[in-house]
């Protein structure tokens, strides 16, 4: 643990992502960018922090999805569906790039500084998203999946006990 009274979040998530043997690199001195190996693909996660008094964090994660046939209406109203579920961030979609992009942000303050919990709680929180519905966009992008029946696969309630 890290005593981070007055450590720059920026640090410590280069702190976490070294812990996790995730490649990093600082991009000046507002912004890192990770690349976390998950079990689908990789995932993209830039951290910026705002020069504003708001002390804004903002996160950004990334992942590719590839079909040789797109459904994005499909894709734009399985995103809705998810996005009732998320509790913090949210996902959109940028056709351009076909890429899913999750995005939260958070303010800390001169008095409620980021602690080494807290933002390994928001990479970590970030990353599960990413990799929960990650199947659920890429069945629903391709074709593979009618959007209710990938939904099931995420959030569908375990039925008796094991």
């Amino acid at each position: 643990m890290l005593d981070n009274d007055e450590t720059d979040p920026l640090e410590i998530v280069e702190n976490l992502a070294e812990k996790r043997d995730w490649e990093f690199n600082r991009i000046g001195d507002d912004h890192v960018a990770i690349v976390i190996e998950g079990l689908w693909r990789n995932y993209f996660m830039s951290l910026s922090k705002s020069h504003m008094a708001d002390g804004m964090i903002k996160l950004v994660c990334t992942f590719e999805l590839i079909a040789k046939e797109k459904y994005n209406d499909k894709l734009y109203e399985v995103l809705n569906l998810i996005n009732q579920e998320v509790w913090i961030g949210s996902f959109s979609y940028c056709q351009e790039k076909e890429l899913i992009m999750f995005r939260y942000g958070v303010s800390f303050t001169e008095i409620l500084n980021p602690t080494y919990e807290q933002m390994s709680n928001l990479l970590e929180k970030s990353f599960e998203y990413c990799e929960r519905y990650y199947p659920v966009f890429q069945m629903v992008y391709s074709g593979k999946s009618n959007v209710m029946d990938a939904l099931d696969l995420v959030l569908g309630a375990t039925n008796g006990e094991a």
